[in-house]
Order: C-alpha cells, then sequence, then structure tokens
C-alpha cells in the first residue's frame, strides 16, 4: 500500500472488526511512498479468507492483498 501516518492501525482495525485474531503483524517501508504489511490472520475457511481480503482492498491506500503459502 501507500505509506501514510495510520495504514497499519486502519488494517489491523478491519482485521478485528472482521473478527479475526491477528498472531502476528509486521509493517516496512518497501520504497518511495510505499509499504508492505504482512499478517498472520487465524482463518478457518476460504470464505473467510476471500470476505477478509475482499474487506482489507477498500482499505484507503490499500493497493494490493494477497495469500503468501
Amino acid at each position: 500500500g501507500f505509506d501514510r501516518v495510520g495504514i497499519f492501525k486502519d488494517i489491523l482495525n478491519v482485521v478485528s472488526d472482521s473478527g479475526l485474531n491477528v498472531q502476528e503483524a509486521t509493517a516496512r517501508k518497501s520504497g518511495q511512498g510505499e509499504c508492505k504489511i504482512h499478517l498472520l490472520v487465524d482463518i478457518t475457511g476460504l470464505e473467510q479468507l476471500l470476505h477478509l481480503m475482499g474487506v482489507l482492498k477498500k482499505v484507503k491506500d490499500v493497493y494490493d492483498v494477497y495469500r503468501v503459502n
């Protein structure tokens, strides 16, 4: 996403508002004006994963959401 004050908080709030638990979260700058945020979230199934990915994509300044195996 685009690096801005509050993006990490906004993303964590979306996960929390979805009723999910974050086991691990890291954020780092990855270029000019960009950041990468990695989350390890307790997910019970594909439907829950797809829902979370959908709501994360709606967060202001988030431009990509994907699952890492």
